[in-house]
């Protein structure tokens, strides 16, 4: 489940459900969720195909655009929340309505059977017991370059300072030494070490052996780059 403080124009939750199952079944579920007042409820079963496109609309091509992964735990609290929105308000008051589509997006996933196993087991790093956040600017004058990259690192650490609080103050279970990016956020922009961690050798010694001409290279670099020079 995503749940995404968004706009337009005013802040408002947009929440992207997923049940691998029947209607009913889903119904039942999020029944919590579907009784709430709502603007609009394009809730359905679809083929996954058409499924996976549901977040399209707000990832337009032809924009400038930040993203940035960063952990959080649950329960979240209404104030630290609040001032998530307030932040957000403020970058579009600051670039208004050129900042329109930005969004904070929290992905909430049922983590106990991913953490059963050890994160050394196998090749995803992010075996542990906090959630993903998808922190995103988006934009399209060049001028609001600064304003805009400056949010999401100040967002981000908003986040980091909560994880540790959760941690000291509320005595939440967090190893806060684990990988806190995610590679569809951030395998762009950080280096392997950062978005594998400890599994980066062996991930590398797979790669040397099954993919030695680096074929799959579209994220990031697990092989050194090879000099061409003779």
């Amino acid at each position: 489940m995503h749940v995404a403080i968004a706009s337009p124009p005013a802040n408002m939750l947009i929440v992207t459900l997923f049940y691998p199952g029947g209607r009913e079944e889903a119904e039942v579920l999020f029944a919590p969720l579907l009784a709430l007042e709502h603007v609009a409820n394009t809730t359905k079963e679809r083929p996954y195909p058409d499924a996976n496109t549901i977040l399209t609309p707000k990832v337009p091509w032809g924009i400038r655009r930040q993203y940035h992964g960063v952990a959080f735990a649950t329960p979240l609290r209404v104030d630290f929340l609040k001032s998530l929105a307030d932040s957000l308000a403020e970058l579009r008051s600051q670039v208004s309505p050129d900042a329109a589509p930005s969004m904070i997006m929290l992905e909430m996933t049922e983590k106990e059977n991913m953490g059963q196993l050890p994160v050394g087991s196998m090749a995803f790093a992010g075996r542990q017991l906090h959630h993903v956040c998808f922190v995103v600017a988006r934009w399209s004058i060049p001028e609001h370059d600064l304003v805009a990259r400056k949010w999401v690192n100040k967002t981000a650490a908003k986040f980091d300072a909560e994880l540790e609080r959760t941690k000291h103050k509320e005595g939440v279970d967090i190893n806060l030494d684990a990988v806190r990016v995610y590679s569809n956020y951030d395998g762009l922009l950080l280096p392997p070490k950062q978005i594998i961690g400890t599994n980066l050798p062996r991930l590398t010694a797979l790669k040397e052996k099954y993919d030695p001409k680096d074929v799959f290279r579209t994220s990031y670099a697990l092989l050194p780059k090879k000099s061409t020079s003779l």
